[in-house]
Protein backbone atom coordinates (compact mmCIF):
# COMPACT_ATOMS: atom_id res chain seq x y z
CA UNK A 1 0.00 0.00 0.00
CA UNK A 2 1.12 3.48 -0.61
CA UNK A 3 3.17 4.99 2.28
CA UNK A 4 2.11 8.27 3.35
CA UNK A 5 5.39 10.69 4.48
CA UNK A 6 5.23 12.05 8.10
CA UNK A 7 8.68 13.68 8.64
CA UNK A 8 11.91 13.84 6.44
CA UNK A 9 13.55 10.46 5.71
CA UNK A 10 13.71 7.07 3.68
CA UNK A 11 11.00 5.39 3.30
CA UNK A 12 10.21 2.09 1.48
CA UNK A 13 7.37 1.38 -0.26
CA UNK A 14 6.86 -2.81 -1.45
CA UNK A 15 4.83 -3.04 -4.80
CA UNK A 16 3.94 -6.44 -6.24
CA UNK A 17 6.13 -7.92 -8.88
CA UNK A 18 3.49 -7.18 -12.00
CA UNK A 19 3.90 -10.35 -15.03
CA UNK A 20 5.42 -9.29 -17.95
CA UNK A 21 2.01 -9.48 -20.39
CA UNK A 22 1.78 -10.27 -23.94
CA UNK A 23 -0.75 -8.53 -26.03
CA UNK A 24 -1.11 -9.36 -29.95
CA UNK A 25 -3.47 -8.58 -32.45
CA UNK A 26 -6.70 -10.61 -33.83
CA UNK A 27 -5.79 -13.72 -35.89
CA UNK A 28 -8.09 -12.19 -38.95
CA UNK A 29 -4.41 -9.66 -39.50
CA UNK A 30 -1.69 -11.62 -41.56
CA UNK A 31 0.37 -11.07 -44.02
CA UNK A 32 1.68 -12.65 -46.90
CA UNK A 33 5.14 -12.42 -48.92
CA UNK A 34 5.00 -14.75 -51.80
CA UNK A 35 5.67 -14.36 -55.38
CA UNK A 36 2.34 -13.23 -57.51
CA UNK A 37 1.27 -12.86 -61.12
CA UNK A 38 1.71 -9.48 -60.94
CA UNK A 39 1.46 -6.18 -58.56
CA UNK A 40 3.71 -3.76 -57.72
CA UNK A 41 7.15 -4.76 -56.19
CA UNK A 42 8.00 -4.93 -52.12
CA UNK A 43 5.37 -2.62 -51.38
CA UNK A 44 3.04 -3.72 -48.55
CA UNK A 45 -0.44 -3.48 -49.95
CA UNK A 46 -3.22 -3.84 -47.45
CA UNK A 47 -6.24 -6.03 -49.37
CA UNK A 48 -9.97 -6.70 -47.27
CA UNK A 49 -11.31 -9.63 -49.80
CA UNK A 50 -10.24 -12.03 -52.27
CA UNK A 51 -11.34 -9.63 -55.40
CA UNK A 52 -9.21 -6.84 -53.54
CA UNK A 53 -6.39 -9.30 -53.72
CA UNK A 54 -7.36 -10.21 -57.18
CA UNK A 55 -7.68 -7.44 -58.81
CA UNK A 56 -4.02 -6.10 -57.65
CA UNK A 57 -1.99 -9.34 -57.63
CA UNK A 58 -3.70 -11.80 -60.15
CA UNK A 59 -5.35 -15.07 -59.78
CA UNK A 60 -4.86 -17.58 -57.53
CA UNK A 61 -2.45 -19.94 -59.12
CA UNK A 62 -0.10 -22.77 -58.44
CA UNK A 63 2.82 -21.13 -58.38
CA UNK A 64 1.95 -18.65 -55.92
CA UNK A 65 1.56 -20.73 -52.87
CA UNK A 66 0.47 -17.72 -50.68
CA UNK A 67 -1.93 -16.86 -53.14
CA UNK A 68 -4.52 -19.72 -52.07
CA UNK A 69 -3.72 -19.16 -48.39
CA UNK A 70 -5.08 -16.08 -49.42
CA UNK A 71 -8.33 -17.35 -50.43
CA UNK A 72 -8.62 -19.65 -47.42
CA UNK A 73 -7.66 -16.77 -45.03
CA UNK A 74 -10.63 -14.58 -46.65
CA UNK A 75 -12.92 -17.93 -46.51
CA UNK A 76 -12.11 -18.58 -42.53
CA UNK A 77 -13.01 -15.29 -41.13
CA UNK A 78 -9.59 -13.18 -42.36
CA UNK A 79 -10.30 -9.48 -42.16
CA UNK A 80 -7.19 -8.08 -43.36
CA UNK A 81 -4.13 -9.60 -45.14
CA UNK A 82 -0.96 -7.35 -45.79
CA UNK A 83 0.73 -8.75 -49.00
CA UNK A 84 3.95 -8.10 -49.80
CA UNK A 85 5.59 -9.65 -54.11
CA UNK A 86 8.57 -10.53 -54.38
CA UNK A 87 10.58 -10.02 -57.44
CA UNK A 88 12.76 -13.34 -58.70
CA UNK A 89 16.11 -13.07 -60.64
CA UNK A 90 14.58 -13.77 -64.52
CA UNK A 91 11.33 -11.57 -63.59
CA UNK A 92 11.24 -9.30 -66.90
CA UNK A 93 9.06 -6.59 -67.54
CA UNK A 94 7.24 -5.93 -70.87
CA UNK A 95 7.57 -2.84 -72.80
CA UNK A 96 5.55 -1.62 -75.77
CA UNK A 97 5.72 1.49 -78.20
CA UNK A 98 4.23 3.85 -80.48
CA UNK A 99 5.35 6.71 -82.68
CA UNK A 100 4.47 9.14 -79.44
CA UNK A 101 5.49 7.20 -76.57
CA UNK A 102 7.04 4.04 -74.38
CA UNK A 103 5.45 2.65 -71.77
CA UNK A 104 6.27 -0.40 -69.54
CA UNK A 105 4.57 -2.68 -67.43
CA UNK A 106 3.40 -1.26 -64.03
CA UNK A 107 5.43 -4.74 -63.07
CA UNK A 108 7.71 -7.62 -63.97
CA UNK A 109 5.63 -10.87 -65.38
CA UNK A 110 3.94 -12.68 -68.37
CA UNK A 111 0.66 -10.69 -67.69
CA UNK A 112 2.71 -7.45 -69.28
CA UNK A 113 2.60 -9.05 -72.56
CA UNK A 114 -1.53 -9.05 -72.47
CA UNK A 115 -1.07 -4.95 -72.87
CA UNK A 116 -1.41 -3.42 -75.81
CA UNK A 117 -1.39 0.72 -76.63
CA UNK A 118 -2.40 2.90 -79.25
CA UNK A 119 -1.86 6.94 -79.78
CA UNK A 120 -3.48 9.27 -82.40
CA UNK A 121 -2.27 12.73 -82.96
CA UNK A 122 -4.98 15.09 -80.91
CA UNK A 123 -3.55 18.96 -82.12
CA UNK A 124 -1.33 21.69 -80.86
CA UNK A 125 1.49 19.10 -80.70
CA UNK A 126 0.04 16.76 -78.18
CA UNK A 127 -1.77 12.82 -78.78
CA UNK A 128 -3.92 10.95 -77.50
CA UNK A 129 -3.18 7.44 -75.78
CA UNK A 130 -5.31 4.40 -74.87
CA UNK A 131 -3.82 1.57 -73.00
CA UNK A 132 -5.70 -1.48 -72.73
CA UNK A 133 -5.21 -5.53 -71.02
CA UNK A 134 -6.70 -8.49 -72.80
CA UNK A 135 -7.62 -11.61 -70.77
CA UNK A 136 -4.41 -13.75 -72.54
CA UNK A 137 -1.80 -13.12 -75.49
CA UNK A 138 -3.13 -12.61 -78.73
CA UNK A 139 -1.02 -15.68 -79.88
CA UNK A 140 -3.27 -17.97 -77.40
CA UNK A 141 -5.94 -20.30 -78.81
CA UNK A 142 -8.45 -19.25 -75.58
CA UNK A 143 -11.03 -16.84 -76.58
CA UNK A 144 -9.27 -13.64 -76.02
CA UNK A 145 -11.03 -10.37 -74.43
CA UNK A 146 -10.77 -6.82 -73.97
CA UNK A 147 -10.76 -6.63 -70.27
CA UNK A 148 -9.43 -3.05 -68.82
CA UNK A 149 -9.11 -0.10 -70.80
CA UNK A 150 -7.47 3.49 -69.51
CA UNK A 151 -7.70 6.76 -71.51
CA UNK A 152 -5.84 9.53 -71.82
CA UNK A 153 -6.07 12.71 -73.76
CA UNK A 154 -4.17 15.40 -75.39
CA UNK A 155 -0.76 14.47 -73.75
CA UNK A 156 2.21 17.28 -74.60
CA UNK A 157 5.44 15.08 -75.16
CA UNK A 158 6.86 19.11 -75.29
CA UNK A 159 5.59 19.73 -71.72
CA UNK A 160 9.09 20.39 -69.52
CA UNK A 161 7.65 20.16 -66.35
CA UNK A 162 5.67 16.38 -67.33
CA UNK A 163 2.53 17.33 -66.45
CA UNK A 164 0.89 15.09 -69.12
CA UNK A 165 2.74 12.34 -68.48
CA UNK A 166 2.66 12.27 -65.14
CA UNK A 167 -1.20 11.89 -64.70
CA UNK A 168 -0.26 8.48 -66.59
CA UNK A 169 1.82 7.80 -63.54
CA UNK A 170 -0.45 8.32 -61.39
CA UNK A 171 -3.82 7.38 -62.74
CA UNK A 172 -2.53 3.97 -64.28
CA UNK A 173 -2.83 0.71 -62.87
CA UNK A 174 -1.07 -0.42 -65.86
CA UNK A 175 1.88 0.65 -66.99
CA UNK A 176 4.58 2.99 -66.17
CA UNK A 177 6.27 5.64 -68.78
CA UNK A 178 9.54 4.64 -70.10
CA UNK A 179 9.94 7.27 -72.28
CA UNK A 180 8.35 10.17 -74.52
CA UNK A 181 8.85 11.03 -78.58
CA UNK A 182 7.91 14.43 -79.77
CA UNK A 183 6.08 14.41 -82.04
CA UNK A 184 4.43 17.86 -83.99
CA UNK A 185 0.82 17.31 -84.44
CA UNK A 186 -1.70 20.31 -85.65
CA UNK A 187 -5.82 19.66 -86.05
CA UNK A 188 -5.44 18.23 -89.49
CA UNK A 189 -4.00 15.37 -88.22
CA UNK A 190 -6.72 14.64 -86.01
CA UNK A 191 -9.16 11.31 -87.07
CA UNK A 192 -12.61 11.26 -87.39
CA UNK A 193 -14.24 10.27 -84.63
CA UNK A 194 -15.54 7.47 -86.15
CA UNK A 195 -12.01 6.14 -86.87
CA UNK A 196 -10.60 7.36 -83.43
CA UNK A 197 -9.22 5.13 -80.67
CA UNK A 198 -10.98 6.51 -78.29
CA UNK A 199 -13.94 5.17 -79.96
CA UNK A 200 -15.16 2.56 -77.91
CA UNK A 201 -15.86 0.47 -81.38
CA UNK A 202 -12.44 0.87 -82.09
CA UNK A 203 -10.40 -0.09 -78.50
CA UNK A 204 -12.77 -3.16 -77.94
CA UNK A 205 -11.90 -4.52 -81.20
CA UNK A 206 -9.14 -7.00 -80.32
CA UNK A 207 -7.39 -7.51 -83.69
CA UNK A 208 -7.53 -3.92 -84.45
CA UNK A 209 -3.92 -3.32 -86.23
CA UNK A 210 -3.19 0.25 -84.37
CA UNK A 211 -2.96 -1.94 -80.82
CA UNK A 212 -1.19 -4.66 -82.57
CA UNK A 213 1.40 -2.32 -83.58
CA UNK A 214 1.71 -1.86 -79.62
CA UNK A 215 1.72 -4.93 -78.50
CA UNK A 216 3.58 -5.37 -74.91
CA UNK A 217 6.79 -8.10 -75.12
CA UNK A 218 9.84 -9.25 -73.05
CA UNK A 219 7.56 -9.87 -69.71
CA UNK A 220 8.84 -12.80 -68.03
CA UNK A 221 7.85 -14.69 -64.80
CA UNK A 222 10.46 -16.55 -63.30
CA UNK A 223 10.40 -20.08 -61.24
CA UNK A 224 13.50 -19.54 -59.61
CA UNK A 225 11.93 -18.77 -55.73
CA UNK A 226 14.74 -18.49 -53.14
CA UNK A 227 15.19 -17.75 -49.72
CA UNK A 228 16.92 -14.99 -50.58
CA UNK A 229 13.98 -13.70 -52.55
CA UNK A 230 11.94 -13.85 -49.88
CA UNK A 231 13.89 -12.35 -47.24
CA UNK A 232 15.00 -9.65 -49.42
CA UNK A 233 17.13 -6.71 -47.95
CA UNK A 234 16.86 -3.85 -45.14
CA UNK A 235 17.21 -0.25 -46.74
CA UNK A 236 20.24 1.63 -47.34
CA UNK A 237 20.24 4.87 -46.75
CA UNK A 238 24.15 5.39 -47.84
CA UNK A 239 23.54 3.03 -50.75
CA UNK A 240 20.01 4.84 -51.47
CA UNK A 241 18.43 1.81 -51.85
CA UNK A 242 14.75 0.49 -50.25
CA UNK A 243 13.95 -2.21 -48.57
CA UNK A 244 12.76 -5.61 -50.16
CA UNK A 245 11.12 -9.06 -49.28
CA UNK A 246 10.31 -9.49 -45.62
CA UNK A 247 12.06 -6.54 -44.38
CA UNK A 248 9.66 -4.05 -46.10
CA UNK A 249 7.34 -5.34 -42.88
CA UNK A 250 9.85 -4.89 -40.44
CA UNK A 251 7.82 -1.22 -39.24
CA UNK A 252 4.19 -2.82 -39.32
CA UNK A 253 5.08 -5.80 -37.37
CA UNK A 254 3.43 -6.95 -35.11
CA UNK A 255 1.32 -3.45 -34.65
CA UNK A 256 -0.31 -3.82 -38.29
CA UNK A 257 -1.03 -7.88 -38.55
CA UNK A 258 0.71 -10.85 -36.13
CA UNK A 259 0.04 -14.09 -38.43
CA UNK A 260 2.91 -13.96 -41.19
CA UNK A 261 3.01 -16.40 -43.89
CA UNK A 262 6.09 -17.56 -46.39
CA UNK A 263 7.54 -19.68 -48.74
CA UNK A 264 8.51 -22.94 -46.72
CA UNK A 265 12.08 -22.47 -47.97
CA UNK A 266 12.65 -19.21 -46.14
CA UNK A 267 14.95 -19.21 -43.22
CA UNK A 268 16.01 -16.84 -40.45
CA UNK A 269 19.06 -15.47 -39.54
CA UNK A 270 20.55 -13.65 -36.66
CA UNK A 271 21.14 -10.09 -38.90
CA UNK A 272 17.43 -10.63 -40.26
CA UNK A 273 15.00 -7.61 -38.07
CA UNK A 274 12.33 -10.50 -37.05
CA UNK A 275 15.10 -12.40 -35.03
CA UNK A 276 16.88 -9.35 -33.78
CA UNK A 277 13.28 -8.16 -32.51
CA UNK A 278 12.77 -11.37 -30.87
CA UNK A 279 16.50 -11.59 -29.46
CA UNK A 280 15.80 -8.36 -28.00
CA UNK A 281 12.94 -9.61 -26.28
CA UNK A 282 10.30 -6.92 -28.72
CA UNK A 283 8.46 -10.28 -30.02
CA UNK A 284 7.17 -13.76 -29.63
CA UNK A 285 6.67 -16.10 -32.15
CA UNK A 286 5.43 -19.34 -33.03
CA UNK A 287 6.29 -20.84 -36.87
CA UNK A 288 3.67 -23.62 -37.74
CA UNK A 289 4.16 -25.35 -41.46
CA UNK A 290 1.17 -25.67 -43.67
CA UNK A 291 2.56 -28.76 -45.58
CA UNK A 292 -0.63 -29.72 -47.92
CA UNK A 293 -0.63 -28.39 -51.54
CA UNK A 294 -1.04 -25.71 -52.87
CA UNK A 295 -0.87 -24.25 -49.59
CA UNK A 296 2.99 -24.77 -48.89
CA UNK A 297 4.16 -21.89 -46.71
CA UNK A 298 5.31 -21.26 -43.08
CA UNK A 299 3.23 -19.40 -41.01
CA UNK A 300 4.27 -17.55 -38.08
CA UNK A 301 2.52 -15.95 -35.22
CA UNK A 302 3.85 -12.92 -34.08
CA UNK A 303 2.80 -11.26 -30.90
CA UNK A 304 4.33 -7.89 -28.92
CA UNK A 305 5.99 -7.85 -25.41
CA UNK A 306 4.29 -5.05 -23.58
CA UNK A 307 6.79 -2.38 -22.68
CA UNK A 308 8.66 -3.48 -25.41
CA UNK A 309 9.31 -0.86 -28.41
Amino acid sequence: MPVTPLYPGVYTEETPRRPHTITALPTTVAAFVDVFDRGPIDQPIKVTSVGQFMSVFGAINQRSKASDGIRQFFANGGSVAWVVRIQLTGDTVAIGSTDHISLAASGPGHWGNQIQIATQPAGNDTFDLVVRELSAPLDTTTDVKVINVEEYRSISAFDAAGNSTNIIEKQSLLVTVYAVQPARTTSEDIPEPADSILNPAIYTRVDHEAFRTGQFRGGNSSMDISSASALGSPADLTAGTTATGLYTLADRAPNSFNILCMPVMATFDQKNWLSAYISQGRLNIEIGFAPLKPAEFSIIQITRNTGKS
